[in-house]
C-alpha cells in the first residue's frame, strides 16, 4: 500500500471555522442558538480529540445538521468531525448537501468518495478542475484508470506537476507506459520513482525489469542482489525475483490516505 503523508495537526483548520473572536462589549443576541451548539460541539470536540463523544454526537444530530443544507459552515463542520472518528460516509453525505460547492470543496469529496470506493463519483466531481492538490491528481488518475482509461499520455497531463517529488506518480506512468509495450518511457519513470523512493522493493523490482527488457542489464543481475536485499529489505527468495523479472504485464499501485482528515480539513477551511 501507499500511503500519502503522516497526519498532521500543524496549524488549526478549525481557526478559520471559528473566526476572529467579537470585540469585547455587550455580547450579542445569539438568534439560532441550536445551530451555535452544534457548531461548537463538532468543532471543539474535534479540537479537543474526543472520539468518543464525537462518535455519539454525529449520530445524535445527523438529521438536525442535514436538515440545515443551506448552512455551509455547520455541513464542514460535521464532515470533519465525522472524518475524524472515521466515518467517512457521513462526511461524505454531509458536503454533497453543500449548495454550489466551490472547486475545493469538489475536490474533498472527490478524494472522499475515492477512499469510499467510487471511482465514478471521484471522476464526476474532479473531471473538470484544473488546480488540483496533489492527492485528488493522484486519486482521479486511478480512477480514470479504474473505467478503462489506460493511455499514458492523459494520466501524464494529470500527475505532470507531481512528477519531481511523487515516487507513486511516477510509479504509475511507468506501469502504464509498461503495460503499453513502450519500454523505454517506462523506464525514465521507474528511475525517476527509484531515485524518490530508493527502498521500495516495488521500485527497484520495476526499474530491474524494464532494464531488462531494454536490455540495459546485465546477465550478471544476482550478483547486485546483496545490494538489493540491504537496501529494501526484500524478503523474496532468488526464485521469486527472477519470476517478479519475467512480468511483462503490471498491476497500477494501490494505496490507502492515510491522512484524510488533514487532507480535506485544509482544503474545505481555506
Amino acid at each position: 500500500m501507499e500511503d500519502f503523508w503522516e497526519e498532521s495537526f500543524k496549524g488549526s483548520p478549525f481557526e478559520d471555522l471559528f473566526g476572529k473572536s467579537n470585540k469585547p462589549g455587550r455580547p450579542k443576541e445569539d438568534s439560532d442558538s441550536e445551530r451555535t451548539k452544534l457548531f461548537r460541539t463538532f468543532t471543539v470536540e474535534v479540537k479537543n480529540r474526543n472520539r468518543e463523544y464525537l462518535e455519539y454526537a454525529v449520530i445524535k444530530h445527523q438529521s438536525i445538521v442535514f436538515e440545515r443544507k443551506s448552512d455551509m459552515s455547520l455541513l464542514q463542520a460535521y464532515a470533519l468531525a465525522s472524518l475524524f472518528i472515521r466515518n467517512i460516509p457521513l462526511a461524505y453525505e454531509s458536503l454533497e448537501l453543500i449548495e454550489n460547492p466551490n472547486s475545493r470543496q469538489k475536490q474533498a469529496m472527490g478524494i472522499i468518495a475515492y477512499e469510499l470506493g467510487s471511482s465514478f463519483e471521484t471522476i464526476e466531481h474532479l473531471g473538470k478542475i484544473k488546480d488540483r492538490v496533489a492527492p485528488a491528481r493522484i486519486v482521479y488518475s486511478l480512477a480514470l484508470y479504474n473505467f478503462f482509461q489506460e493511455n499514458p499520455n492523459i494520466h501524464q497531463e494529470i500527475l505532470q506537476p507531481l512528477l519531481e517529488k511523487s515516487s507513486l506518480a511516477n510509479t504509475i506512468l511507468g506501469t502504464l507506459y509498461f503495460n503499453s509495450e513502450n519500454m523505454k518511457d517506462a523506464e525514465v519513470f521507474f528511475e525517476k520513482a527509484v531515485e524518490l523512493a530508493p527502498n521500495s522493493e516495488r521500485n527497484q523490482l520495476n526499474l530491474m525489469r524494464t532494464k531488462l527488457a531494454n536490455n540495459n542489464l546485465s546477465d550478471e543481475i544476482f550478483s547486485h542482489m546483496n545490494e538489493f536485499y540491504i537496501q529494501t529489505g526484500s524478503t523474496l527468495s532468488a526464485d521469486e525475483i527472477q519470476k517478479e523479472l519475467e512480468k511483462r504485464k503490471l498491476e497500477i499501485p494501490k494505496f490507502k490516505i492515510k491522512n484524510l482528515f488533514s487532507i480535506v480539513s485544509n482544503l474545505i477551511t481555506e
